[in-house]
């Protein structure tokens, strides 16, 4: 990682809007409640890391943090209760930052569309670089414990900005976003809304894109030739991690910012960036708006930059 502490400081008018993190996320199409149990599981497995961090919290019905009480934590399981009351819309956002709605390197989302006609939904977890930097194969672990009884369909992990679309310095971060985006090709830009919607709506399910951590449920798996023929059509130093519902690929032994200017080398995400390809979400919306560009496409060209 980078020595420079200000090349990661994202402040305006001395307010944090963004923060930089290593997280995993996790995608799945269908109903939440035919897979309760696995993300009852990832849940316990995520609060038993980040429990102590976390400070705010926000449902889909607030309208900004609040302190974290400790019945906060028995909301997800009430949701996924067979007992209790269905909403089209969840969302469970819990943050560790010194204030309210403060983006932080800690952080745990849920959020679900439960329509009859297109149900999706996602799992993200984040914790701080130096956490992962110090011990990779700790978060690679954690990883594995929280998806071991999870029906996934597709998910990926590594550095990551961890943002709020909803909140007041949108245009701060998408300015933060395009620098990212042209020098550090290892750092993930994520808008959760926006991917629940492309996998909700995609015609069978779909992977985002490729990082240090790929993961491909059993359709994608099935999809790229099976666990078998993906190991082979990698180079060493990717790993072919198999879990209950799938794999999970490790582009080396620890993630990588992608610095350009440095000339990192990212031939192993490249070289699962170019087996995943195929299995890329073809309808994702635009979130990234380059004013250079305004004809563009920037977000579908960022989540194509390991195709080839």
């Amino acid at each position: 990682m980078s020595k420079s502490k200000d090349l990661w400081k994202f402040e305006a008018d001395g307010e944090p809007f963004a923060k930089l993190c290593v997280d995993l996320t996790v995608y799945w199409k269908g109903s939440m409640f035919d897979r309760s149990d696995g993300i009852a599981d990832f849940y316990e497995h995520a609060m038993a890391e980040l429990r102590p961090h976390l400070r705010f919290y926000e449902t889909e019905t607030m309208k900004g943090a609040r302190p974290v009480k400790a019945d906060v934590f028995d909301m997800l399981p009430t949701w996924l209760s067979a007992k209790a009351k269905r909403r089209d819309i969840y969302l469970l956002q819990l943050e560790g930052g010194s204030r309210p709605n403060e983006p932080a390197a800690y952080s745990f989302t849920f959020k679900a569309n439960s329509e009859k006609s297109s149900p999706g939904g996602a799992l993200r977890l984040s914790v701080p670089p130096a956490v992962v930097e110090r011990e990779p194969s700790w978060f690679v672990g954690l990883a594995e414990r929280l998806i071991r009884n999870l029906n996934y369909d597709s998910g990926h992990g590594g550095y990551s900005l961890n943002w709020d679309p909803r909140g007041d310095f949108t245009t701060e971060a998408n300015e933060a976003m395009l620098s990212i985006r042209n020098r550090y090709l290892g750092v993930d830009l994520p808008h959760l809304t926006a991917t629940v919607i492309a996998v909700k709506n995609a015609a069978e399910p779909g992977l985002r894109c490729a990082n240090w951590l790929t993961l491909l449920g059993r359709t994608l798996l099935e999809r790229a030739g099976g666990e078998d023929q993906v190991r082979a059509s990698l180079p060493a130093g990717c790993d072919v991690i198999a879990v209950t519902h799938g794999v999970m690929i490790r582009a080396g032994e620890a993630p990588s910012l992608g610095d350009a200017h440095r000339e990192a080398d990212l031939s192993l995400y490249r070289a699962v960036g170019q087996l995943v390809t195929p299995l890329r979400l073809d309808n994702h919306p635009e979130f990234i708006e380059d004013p250079s560009d305004p004809e563009g496409e920037p977000t579908r060209d960022w989540l194509a930059r390991f195709d080839e």
